[in-house]
C-alpha cells in the first residue's frame, strides 16, 4: 500500500511538493525529498508530532534560515 505527503501555500491552495512513499515509511523521512522541490524559501511549516525529529528541523532550516517551525512534541 503506498501513503502521499505534501505540502502547500495555505493562502493560495497551491501544492508546492508531493512525495508518494511506502506504507511503511516514517512521514519524517520525506521531508528532504519534499523540499528539494520547493524552490522559495519557506515562511514556515507545520506538520504533527511525527515530524518532531532533528533531521527535519535541520532540513528545514537548511531550506530555509528563518523558517517558523510549528510542530509539536512527539507524544511519548
Amino acid at each position: 500500500m503506498a501513503q502521499t505527503a505534501s505540502g502547500g501555500n495555505p493562502d493560495t491552495g497551491e501544492v508546492l511538493a508531493v512525495v508518494l512513499t511506502e506504507n511503511n515509511n516514517n512521514d519524517d523521512a520525506v521531508v528532504v525529498e519534499m523540499l528539494v522541490q520547493i524552490e522559495e524559501e519557506l515562511l514556515a511549516c507545520a506538520g504533527d508530532g511525527a515530524y518532531d525529529k532533528r533531521k527535519v528541523y535541520d532540513a528545514l532550516h537548511e531550506h530555509s534560515p528563518e523558517v517558523d517551525i510549528l510542530i509539536p512534541p512527539l507524544k511519548p
